[in-house]
């Protein structure tokens, strides 16, 4: 006897005023198990998403503007 037959036949042996109880139960625990499987799961992203995530510690207004021509004629003397 399987494990399904096995839970049928016990089912059987209740009170039918029991059965509305045995159901209440196995709806709790597939809700239950679904919600913990949704967690479980790691949300895809695609990389755009991931770096807007990443807070903004240093924005652009917050540094001055540098001539890079200025820097560069230095870089091989």
């Amino acid at each position: 006897m399987n494990l399904q037959e096995n839970i049928h036949q016990h089912l059987g042996n209740l009170p039918q005023n029991l059965h509305a109880e045995v159901l209440d139960f196995i709806l709790f625990l597939e809700q239950r198990y679904t919600a913990s499987q949704e967690k479980a799961k790691p949300e895809k992203k695609c990389l755009a998403e991931w770096l807007l995530e990443i807070p903004s510690v240093g924005l652009d207004e917050d540094f001055e503007r540098v001539d890079e021509e200025v820097f560069t004629d230095h870089v091989f003397d």
